[in-house]
């Protein structure tokens, strides 16, 4: 498959969109493609739609980061990718954002890797 043919979704993509990509966010404001409130459940994707997907500090602006994987897993393609950026919560912007409602550690998404010490099978 060539790199144009790689479906691509900036998940919660703001003002920022990543060229190429499918944005979804809630903020009609944003360069989105798809207007959507990711606190929703099911995302209006049909299974297995994306190769990559990009999420970059938005998890920590979301109720629920266990349903929100599970979702995004489901959406993703066999041996896709899910990259994430959230803020490490030592950092002092972590924790000053009043918008902020989870904190992650260096061991937070091995929950969702099989083969961790703490990794649950989502597939």
């Amino acid at each position: 498959m060539t790199d144009s043919n790689r479906k691509i979704l900036d998940f919660g993509c703001g003002k920022r969109k990543r060229p190429g990509a499918i944005g979804i966010d809630r903020n009609p404001r944003s360069d989105a493609d798809v207007l959507h409130d990711l606190n929703h459940f099911p995302y209006p994707f049909p299974d297995n739609h994306f190769d990559e997907i990009y999420c970059d500090n938005i998890l920590e602006h979301l109720d629920d980061v266990v349903q929100v994987m599970i979702e995004l897993h489901r959406i993703t393609k066999p041996n896709g990718v899910v990259k994430v950026t959230v803020p490490f919560y030592p950092h002092r912007n972590a924790n000053t954002d009043p918008t902020h409602k989870h904190w992650f550690g260096v061991h937070s998404f091995d929950y969702f890797v099989n083969g961790t010490s703490h990794g649950r099978n989502y597939s």
